[in-house]
């Protein structure tokens, strides 16, 4: 479990906000928008399995009936691995009734996949996923976490995420503004893996024990690093889908025109 320092705060957000961006785009489901019951929780249990480190004299602590735990591998020869990015294991508790949401899947399926297995989680427990937003650091280990556990998993499986903007071609600023790949996540690959896509650019209860808040504005006093990329089109049938899934989806689309009028040939951050 982890110690809520501020930086922890920033993730707890984060497991309970499935960042969106505007528009209504034509996707596999997109929710419902409007008022929603937020849902109370008598328990919640985060467990850290990728972070951009791990403390190996992390001591237990409690504060306020909040409780920390070191995480600890199975195997004291073999450590966790440490990379940016994120992924945290929820398990949010009502009474008897229990879930388990898997939020984000690190940088690659490498440390995701060895982490659980020294951590001793046992997959087939994961119900739900959430992707927090379309950063490589987020979803990069997605993919090969499914190919390795997806029969462990349930039959009608979903993942809630944010906007299109999520599936579209992300580019990183290196050098002198050279622009880098940042990777695409294409939904094919979702629905290879028999996996169900939902879209909440508005706020959703999920699996009745949590919720995503929709799309929030930035506006921080903060400093950040610089954005990465986004190119707004469709590219060998991956990215940016304006196209409506059937004919009574036309709506959506001219949505997403407004939104995006350039949104063939549009690169913005």
């Amino acid at each position: 479990m982890l110690n809520f320092s501020r930086r922890d705060a920033m993730k707890m957000s984060a497991g309970f906000a499935a960042a969106a961006a505007a528009g209504g785009f034509a996707c596999i489901e997109m929710a419902k928008a409007g008022p929603i019951e937020v849902p109370t929780i008598d328990k919640l249990s985060v467990r850290v399995l990728v972070d951009g480190a791990s403390d190996i004299f992390f001591k237990p602590q409690e504060v306020n009936g909040v409780k920390t735990e070191p995480g600890r591998p199975a195997d004291i020869k073999r450590p966790l691995h440490s990379e940016w990015g994120l992924s945290l294991l929820l398990e949010p508790q009502r009474g008897d009734a229990k879930r388990t949401f898997l939020l984000d899947y690190g940088w690659t399926p490498e440390v995701i996949n060895g982490n659980m297995e020294l951590l001793k989680i046992d997959p087939s427990r994961i119900d739900t996923l959430i992707m927090s937003h379309g950063h490589f650091d987020h979803w990069g280990g997605l993919i090969g976490f499914l190919d390795k556990h997806r029969k462990s998993l349930p039959a009608d499986l979903t993942m809630y995420a944010g906007g299109e903007d999520n599936f579209c071609l992300r580019y990183a600023r290196v050098g002198q503004g050279e622009l880098s790949d940042y990777g695409l996540l294409d939904r094919r690959d979702l629905a290879k893996r028999d996996v169900k896509l939902v879209l909440c650019e508005s706020p959703v209860v999920i699996g009745g024990h949590a919720f995503t808040t929709g799309k929030i504005k930035r506006n921080s006093i903060e400093k950040v690093l610089p954005n990465t990329m986004v190119e707004f089109k469709l590219k060998d049938g991956a990215g940016l889908r304006l196209e409506p899934l059937s004919a009574g989806r036309n709506g959506r689309q001219d949505r997403a025109r407004r939104a995006y009028p350039r949104a063939r040939d549009l690169l913005q951050p």
